[in-house]
């Protein structure tokens, strides 16, 4: 769009592009709370590594793999892991995972590249409400 073009409710739609991302981010917060809070960390070994191509300029990087868990050995497969992590690791690596105790199928990797912390998400989130906020300030005071 045109720069001439542009009205002042045209930036109105970072505002909630914003609220949504700091929302997004705040569950993910919520999330990883409980998962500090509830999950026991454990060692696991690599049992197969994927990408699976999205359409053709990206990937969806997991991992299969094992791990013991109160004396019983426990397969997760397809579990999130991040492109750098799958560039570093082989199959066999020893990583570090999180497993429910009362759920063993709820795993995950304990530090999954390519994430993220949460406060950047909340940070942008509010740099796009600011954005819209004073771009349609400046528009509306601005027209021409």
């Amino acid at each position: 769009m045109a720069h001439g073009n542009m009205r002042a409710r045209d930036f109105l739609w970072l505002v909630p592009a914003g609220i949504a991302l700091i929302v997004i981010m705040d569950w993910r917060a919520d999330e990883e709370a409980r998962i500090a809070r509830e999950s026991v960390r454990t060692q696991a070994r690599i049992e197969a590594l994927h990408a699976d191509m999205i359409g053709t300029d990206s990937a969806d990087f997991s991992a299969d793999y094992t791990f013991d868990l109160q004396g019983e050995t426990h397969r997760a497969r397809g579990v999130p892991i991040g492109a750098n992590n799958h560039d570093a690791w082989s199959v066999g690596d020893r990583i570090e995972v999180w497993v429910m105790p009362d759920d063993p199928s709820e795993t995950g990797v304990v530090n999954r590249s390519n994430m993220a912390p949460v406060w950047v998400g909340r940070l942008l989130g509010g740099v796009l409400i600011a954005g819209g906020l004073i771009g349609f300030e400046w528009r509306r005071r601005n027209p021409g």
